[in-house]
């Protein structure tokens, strides 16, 4: 069986390295690396093959935004899972519309962790209740702000697909 390999961005330490201690426990995934800040990152990727990348949008003094515009601009493809103690309606549309597969909220359990990575890594999106509610409750927002309904976009309509799929199945 191939292992998930992951790649852990985060600014809290402690997080970080007792969340890759669960994760290498696990038999289906193996932690390709761990650091802080998004330069660190790029780094570990350009030297490791890694599958999924769990990305804190809050990194200090970077935003989880900076790392997806490194990513198109280097062009890497990876898939990444943003872990977060919280995101504002606007910045979750955000990281979706830039490439990310999901959003997991931290306050969540291990298992809804455990499930959400093995998703993504399968080419599923994955949203944690408050982020879908973010989402939704974001794009009602903009569109009566602008007074003008436009057409999704191809990641959003993707997005939207993936959601319907969770919901349904």
């Amino acid at each position: 069986m191939k292992k998930i390999r992951i790649l852990m961005v985060d600014d809290h330490s402690l997080f970080r390295e007792s969340l890759g201690r669960l994760l290498q426990s696990t038999s289906d995934f193996e932690v390709a690396g761990q650091c802080a800040t998004i330069p660190e990152s790029m780094a570990l990727l350009s030297e490791a093959s890694v599958d999924l990348v769990l990305l804190d949008f809050d990194l200090g003094e970077e935003q989880g935004f900076s790392f997806f515009a490194e990513l198109k601009r280097r062009r890497i493809e990876v898939k990444v899972l943003m872990v977060t103690a919280g995101m504002s309606d606007l910045a979750t549309m955000r990281v979706m519309e830039a490439g990310a597969s999901g959003v997991f909220l931290k306050h969540s359990s291990l298992e809804q962790l455990l499930t959400a990575i093995r998703q993504v890594a399968n080419g599923e999106v994955w949203l944690d209740t408050g982020a879908l509610h973010a989402l939704i409750d974001g794009k009602s927002a903009l569109s009566e702000n602008s007074g003008i309904t436009r057409p999704l976009t191809s990641r959003q309509s993707q997005v939207m697909r993936g959601i319907l799929a969770l919901v349904s199945g």
